[in-house]
Formats: structure tokens, C-alpha cells, sequence
């Protein structure tokens, strides 16, 4: 099962990772029990599946906004963090992660636009 937690949707006419490239682009090896949570307070996320123990994180996001990864034995979270004025509390980030197929997702958020594609996971 897939838990998704969202209050709105934000519509774009064509997703910033197609305008732009990465503001941040790594990949996390995970184990095969982790999960997955992201916190977002809105932008789009688009999430795939591949056969491979690692989850690539690819964000777009303004200068004053990173992208917080803490992986524990269980759980990898992903949250937006700012740097300075109200953008502290995060800011808009567009995802594209590429997650392995079994892994179990908990997205969570204000305003976002979610597609999950090819997973098996809860």
C-alpha cells in the first residue's frame, strides 16, 4: 500500500525538470526492508521503480532550498530545508526519484502533484 498525504495540487504546464537540469542528483544505497518518506511542502514528485537497492534522488530547487536525506536502518527521508527567511521552513521542490520496485513509499506534504510508476511496495 501507498500512503499519500496531500492537501492540494500544483498544477504546471510543463514540469521544471524539463525546463532546467538538477539542482541536486545523488543516489543512496538503501537496504531491502527501508522505507521511503518524503515531506514536501509542494512541487511535483515523480517517482519510478528499477531493480537495484539504491534510490536516486534528483530535485530541482531555488538556492536558499537543499534537499535533507537522513537514511536510518529502517527509513530513508527526504524533507526540504531553507537556508534563510521563510524559505526555512522549505521551499518548493520538484522530485524525480527512482526507488527499487519493493520498496514501501509514505508521501506527505501541502501542495503537490504525485506520480508513482512501477512500484510494489506498500
Amino acid at each position: 500500500m501507498i500512503t499519500v498525504l496531500l492537501a492540494g495540487a500544483l498544477l504546471s504546464a510543463m514540469p521544471l525538470q524539463q525546463q532546467r537540469g538538477f539542482d541536486t542528483d545523488t543516489t543512496v544505497t538503501v537496504s531491502t526492508a527501508t522505507r521511503l518518506k518524503l515531506d514536501n511542502v509542494g512541487g511535483e514528485v515523480i517517482i519510478k521503480a528499477w531493480d537495484k537497492n539504491q534510490v536516486r534522488i534528483q530535485a530541482v530547487h531555488s538556492s536558499r532550498t537543499a534537499v535533507r536525506i537522513n537514511l536510518s536502518e529502517a527509513t530513508l527521508r527526504l524533507s526540504p530545508e531553507g537556508s534563510r527567511g521563510i524559505a526555512r521552513m522549505g521551499g518548493v521542490v520538484d522530485y524525480t526519484l527512482t526507488v527499487p520496485a519493493a520498496m514501501s513509499i509514505e508521501i506527505g506534504g501541502m501542495y503537490a502533484d504525485v506520480t508513482i510508476e512501477g512500484t510494489r511496495g506498500e
